[in-house]
């Protein structure tokens, strides 16, 4: 039999380890992108000089661009998805404190 204080206790686990999960998916999302800034910036710096036709830098420049985009379309997805997690665990633990409570 689940009294209120394990259904509280399992309820803040289960939704810090999905707020850690967010925290996780940020961090990735952020240094996905940095690394691709820093590739980009360098791959101008280096290559400006040895590049006889601008254009291929050009495109190198906006298929980096193309991928900050598919990291942040993914990143952003799975940010979704562990919120309707989270509201879906706030859910059920009020669901389970309200049964709780009207036994008592």
């Amino acid at each position: 039999m689940e009294n209120q204080d394990n259904v509280e206790r399992d309820y803040r686990l289960k939704r810090k380890k999905m707020e850690a999960q967010q925290d996780d998916v940020m961090h990735k999302r952020n240094k996905g992108i940095s690394v691709l800034e820093e590739v980009q910036a360098r791959s101008q710096y280096y290559l400006k000089d040895y590049v006889l036709d601008e254009s291929v830098l050009a495109e190198g420049a906006q298929q980096i661009e193309q991928m900050k985009s598919e990291v942040i379309e993914d990143t952003t997805a799975e940010l979704q998805r562990l919120d309707m997690e989270i509201a879906e665990l706030d859910k059920q633990y009020w669901k389970k404190v309200i049964a709780l409570r009207e036994k008592e």
